[in-house]
């Protein structure tokens, strides 16, 4: 079926269809999410000749925007500009300064990172690359996870495994969730490593203080990427603020933006947008699209960017418009 809509739309851009869509979507901002470019054949993320071509495409086609001056336009009830995207990224992977960051700046795209400041500090490491890691690593070739009642066999599919541990993870506290991957790197026979694996690294301060320097506007995605909704008060206000502060100590300015870690509709509720706002910030990024995505700026909506050109291009010409309205 995907190939089917796939013959379609390529039928229909060569017969111009896509200049229509494009025109019927010129008032709908898309807001693209981004988390990891690589430079390699394999690997996690976007290869970083496509994230150019897709950049080619919104520097030839496009009006881009920073996220900051699109917020500020709505808040104020002003005109947004027609055919505007916004270009975000999650999380403060290292290949964004690497592989992204280059590719914006010879576009003059602006952009913005939303970083998860205990894993830039190098303090802890994202909690699914530990689980990732752990799977890779592993010797063994079934795992019990008792918690799923699932037996896995890693030697035919790591992925699967990876996938079921990791949505059971989003369902848990946070302070059941480090435990149960402590007692899942003991049951795998792996280490895990204090710091974050090269495949894994972070950003550093200097790093963001350099692109922040350049114009790339950073944001807060937590202290350690937890599941809001799954913490308790005193938690829930130390990931915000703390993460807030630490950010604008680093960089000396004032910081505006949340990005929710996960960010599906089940991972956002009203009592943590209200302690959003408590921390002081001024608005708050989904990761799914809406129809209006301007409409709750304590949920603007987002479209997940993808590593096929034509799926990317389905997103940005307004293809995927049509079916939100549908």
């Amino acid at each position: 079926m995907k190939s089917v809509k796939n013959v379609a739309y390529t039928i229909g851009k060569t017969l111009g269809g896509v200049k229509v869509l494009k025109y019927l979507a010129r008032n709908h901002p898309r807001i693209l999410m981004y988390h990891r470019i690589r430079a390699t054949a394999e690997g996690d993320g976007i290869h970083v000749d496509v994230f150019r071509q897709q950049m080619e495409v919104l520097a030839r086609d496009f009006n881009v925007v920073s996220l900051e001056s699109l917020l500020q336009l709505a808040h104020n009830n002003q005109p947004l500009p027609q055919h505007a995207v916004v270009i975000t990224f999650d999380d403060g992977y290292e290949d964004f300064y690497l592989n992204a960051f280059p590719i914006l700046q010879s576009l003059a795209l602006p952009a913005t990172v939303f970083v998860t400041t205990g894993f830039v500090s190098d303090e802890t490491w994202l909690w699914p690359d530990k689980i990732k890691y752990m799977l890779a690593e592993s010797q063994i070739d079934n795992l019990l996870v008792p918690e799923l009642n699932q037996t896995f066999t890693l030697s035919r599919d790591k992925l699967l495994a990876w996938h079921g541990i990791a949505d059971y993870c989003l369902t848990i506290p946070n302070k059941q969730k480090n435990p149960f991957i402590n007692e899942l790197a003991i049951k795998l026979g792996v280490t895990l490593p204090v710091s974050a694996p090269d495949m894994y690294k972070p950003l550093n301060w200097d790093e963001v203080k350099a692109m922040s320097a350049s114009g790339i506007d950073i944001g807060s995605h937590s202290v350690t990427h937890p599941v809001m909704t799954k913490l308790e008060l005193a938690d829930l206000r130390d990931e915000l603020e703390n993460s807030k502060l630490t950010i604008e100590q680093m960089l000396n300015k004032p910081v505006t933006g949340f990005c929710f870690p996960n960010g599906l509709s089940e991972d956002i509720n009203e009592e943590v947008q209200g302690e959003i706002n408590r921390a002081g910030y001024q608005y708050a990024l989904a990761a799914f699209p809406t129809l209006n995505p301007l409409a709750d700026r304590w949920a603007v909506g987002r479209y997940p960017a993808n590593p096929d050109i034509s799926e990317f291009e389905k997103i940005v010409y307004g293809f995927r418009m049509q079916r939100l309205s549908n």
